[in-house]
């Protein structure tokens, strides 16, 4: 019964832009040294108070970094929106905008979680993620497909060039280079636990690192995943902009690409974590992009195996009992996760239906941790699982 707003989705995602920085000025590009946007630069930037950030290097102390300090770190999702992350210079950072978090902007989503003495870092991977095929760039997390190199964007600000360049430096995926980039940052790591947050495709990134990590037994290796509206295309075109030429390519039509592969793989490695590892995962769905299945892959295996979470994005607008399907607000109530997740670390949001009026066991998840969130001691998130 959505197949009437289907095009019409298609046109609003593929229109709307991250609602982060996105000027080509000296002072943003200076933030991230090195040669952003024109040089690669994936990587793990840890942030301090006020949106301070530094690069991480070799995994000793250092500003905004401490190995002994429980870690968070995020993995932003597609950065193919509109011209693309890398042509104008935009990137997320921990400073919401109005956009984002609509009432709220300029509010810092870390700074209860650097208060409580966490480490808070985001994995960057958006030049691989800047395609115009949402379809494409999730593929990166499993594989190199054409087997010539994983592509990624550069952009020269002086000239206004954008260049698609090949990476073939020994890694097959951006998972791998996730694993990589992990062992040269976080090696050393000797706190008491390490958390992955991913949001939309970057769920599925936070998921298969996360498992590369334990069969080799880092010492970072995570035990627990947020997946934040977690998102798994369904068709080679007709959502996220897969259309033009990528339509004729390989003489492939609306259901293949993909297929179920990165959901199946997905929940397999949620299951398979828990089971050998104990790692619990968390889903946290805000959107109809996620939650029904003309828009994506809705994984319900992989939800059968997690603890799973509904978020009522109210504040995104929208009226009646088909406001989550309401067009003019998708794009807020796909990222409504992050907000909600990040922000719940200092309280946990209210749980729709109530409560039961008998007193709860104070041992029990409904009185310590009523609705699943970050703030959720992992014993409580158990019991909702």
């Amino acid at each position: 019964r959505y197949g009437s707003v289907l095009h019409a989705v298609l046109l609003l995602v593929s229109c709307v832009q991250w609602p982060v920085h996105s000027s080509c000025i000296p002072e943003w590009l200076a933030r991230f040294p090195g040669g952003w946007p024109v040089t690669m630069d994936t990587g793990l930037y840890w942030y301090g108070r006020d949106d301070a950030h530094e690069k991480a290097t070799d995994g000793r102390a250092s500003t905004y970094y401490d190995p002994t300090k429980p870690t968070l770190v995020f993995f932003h999702g597609w950065a193919g929106r509109g011209d693309g992350w890398t042509t104008s210079c935009t990137r997320m950072t921990s400073r919401c905008t109005e956009e984002l978090c609509p009432g709220a902007s300029g509010t810092l989503m870390f700074e209860p979680w650097i208060t409580a003495g966490w480490n808070v870092g985001f994995f960057y991977w958006d030049q691989f993620a800047d395609e115009s095929c949402i379809r494409d760039a999730e593929q990166k997390i499993y594989f190199d497909r054409e087997g010539s190199g994983l592509g990624w964007k550069s952009f020269n600000v002086q000239t206004g060039m954008t260049v698609l360049n090949q990476y073939i430096d020994g890694d097959s995926s951006v998972a791998d280079i996730c694993v990589r980039v992990m062992w040269s940052t976080l090696a050393s790591f000797d706190g008491p636990e390490v958390r992955f947050a991913g949001h939309s495709i970057g769920a599925q990134l936070a998921v298969r690192c996360a498992a590369l990590l334990h069969q080799q037994a880092h010492p970072a290796a995570p035990r627990r995943l947020a997946l934040l509206d977690p998102y798994f295309s369904k068709h080679h075109f007709g959502l996220f902009r897969c259309v033009g030429e990528d339509a004729s390519k390989d003489g492939m039509d609306s259901d293949s690409g993909l297929e179920d592969y990165a959901a199946v793989q997905t929940a397999e490695y949620v299951r398979h974590l828990y089971d050998a590892e104990a790692v619990l995962t968390e889903v946290y769905k805000s959107s109809a992009l996620t939650e029904v299945s003309e828009f994506g892959s809705v994984n319900a295996d992989m939800d059968s195996v997690a603890t799973l979470v509904q978020y009522k994005a109210d504040f995104c607008g929208g009226y009646g009992a088909l406001s989550s399907l309401d067009l003019a607000h998708m794009n807020c109530r796909h990222h409504a996760a992050i907000p909600l997740y990040f922000f719940g670390f200092a309280g946990s949001p209210p749980l729709a239906p109530p409560t039961p009026p008998e007193p709860p066991s104070a041992y029990s998840a409904l009185a310590a941790c009523p609705t699943p969130s970050a703030a959720c001691a992992d014993a409580l998130v158990r019991q909702w699982g």
